[in-house]
């Protein structure tokens, strides 16, 4: 019984989380509409330079870049995270 009430209760200090991230099919910039399997360079030139990057590779694997952009200057403004896969862009994530 106290294995089953720490896992529920486990779940549910999870669900905030899980509400905090969603996937985007499309974002907007100034610079124009952002689409999946764009390649990173046309996401840069419409949205311009990213707030943070970080590229992901080893031996074998496809090599993973990531672009961090936040549009609105408020402090509740969601974070966009465009994930490339072999330069196309794969996944795009807003994260509050």
């Amino acid at each position: 019984m106290k294995y089953l009430l720490t896992m529920i209760l486990s779940a549910m200090a999870s669900l905030p989380l899980l509400a905090m991230e969603r996937d985007r099919s499309s974002v907007r910039c100034d610079g124009g509409h952002i689409r999946h399997g764009m390649d990173k360079y046309q996401v840069i030139g419409r949205c311009g330079n990213p707030r943070a990057q970080e590229t992901i590779s080893g031996d074998d694997q496809v090599k993973i870049d990531r672009l961090v952009y936040k549009f609105k200057q408020s402090p509740k403004a969601p974070l966009i995270i465009f994930t490339f896969r072999g330069g196309k862009l794969a996944n795009i994530t807003e994260s509050r």
